[in-house]
């Protein structure tokens, strides 16, 4: 996969600190060409990248713009012994489209801006450059293609635990794939697969969480329901949440399926509460229970029998009918 140049001249700027980086020295250590320099820079500055200029001594990053450096992850991540490899880029239009034609186990995708990111059922992701973590990450589990939900329950199970361990702040999971704290979304997951024989051959999962954002920076139709790990009164650097989310999700997708179900259920804020599902255009009302062994949700009725939901989006009701 080629090299966003770009971005390595973001890293470049970022490894400073708060001293210029004159136009020679830029070009040297990102590997761009001089003539190239000052039109990357202002392709930068267009896309949100507070990057300073001056005449004489050259282009800064404030240092307190928190820029995910892909070495520093790419070695702790070696460090724990993990088989992923990070790779990053200023802009592309979906980072889980990158990642579906990369081969290797571990291959990880982020970018700092998604033209076309998306989530469940093709909603857009608002994703600002420097205030999240949109990535995507290949997985050759090769479960069988009924077991594919514990990919999905384990991605958000995986940033849940990351965001509690770096941030000291406890995430809910709103089945399949949504985390919430205090009852706003900070981070959703997306799956996408390939499959053969019965068996899932090839399975991008794609992560956004809001890290930085204040609820005033969400589009006005999301200010009531989205959050970030900052509202909710955490802080943590991109890159060391990348790598705590990278690390338990290899722990996830690793473990028995009854410690995923326990672990995922223990998070969940569902249960015991009042509920709508909406499932292909039609609605399931009733109490939510359980999951399933199979993963899927299950809603007893107002009759009382129960309905197992393997596919639909969760609405908590103030009371069933």
């Amino acid at each position: 996969m080629q090299e966003d140049p770009a971005y390595a001249v973001l890293e470049v700027l970022a490894r400073s600190g708060s001293d210029y980086v004159d136009r020679p020295g830029l070009a040297n250590k990102a590997g761009v060409g001089f003539d190239d320099v000052p039109t990357t820079v202002e392709h930068l500055v267009r896309q949100g990248f507070p990057v300073e200029k001056h005449p004489a001594y050259g282009f800064r990053l404030p240092a307190a713009f928190d820029l995910i450096d892909r070495d520093v992850v790419n070695a702790e991540l070696h460090r724990r012994g993990l088989n992923a490899r990070v790779d990053g880029f200023v802009e592309t239009p979906s980072t889980n489209d990158l990642a579906a034609v990369a081969e290797d186990e571990g291959t990880t995708i982020f970018a700092e801006h998604q033209t076309q990111g998306r989530g469940r059922l093709g909603r857009a992701w608002h994703s600002p450059v420097g205030t999240g973590l949109w990535f995507s990450t290949v997985t050759l589990l090769g479960l069988p293609v009924v077991e594919g939900w514990r990919i999905t329950l384990g991605a958000g199970l995986a940033v849940a635990e990351a965001i509690e361990q770096l941030a000291g702040i406890t995430p809910q999971l709103k089945w399949p794939n949504d985390v919430h704290i205090n009852e706003r979304k900070v981070a959703g997951v997306l799956t996408e697969s390939k499959s053969a024989g019965g068996y899932l051959t090839h399975t991008v999962i794609g992560i956004g969480v809001n890290v930085h954002l204040d609820v005033s920076d969400f589009p006005p139709g999301l200010r009531e329901s989205a959050g970030s790990v900052l509202s909710s009164g955490g802080e943590v650097r991109r890159g060391d949440l990348l790598v705590e989310i990278l690390t338990h999700l290899d722990g996830c997708l690793s473990m028995s399926t009854n410690e995923l179900r326990q672990r995922w259920s223990a998070r969940c804020s569902h249960w015991g509460e009042d509920v709508r599902v909406e499932v292909d255009g039609k609605l399931v009302v009733g109490r939510a229970e359980s999951l399933a062994e199979n993963g899927a949700f299950v809603v007893k009725l107002p009759d009382g029998t129960y309905h197992a939901v393997h596919a639909g989006d969760v609405t908590r009701l103030r009371a069933v009918g």
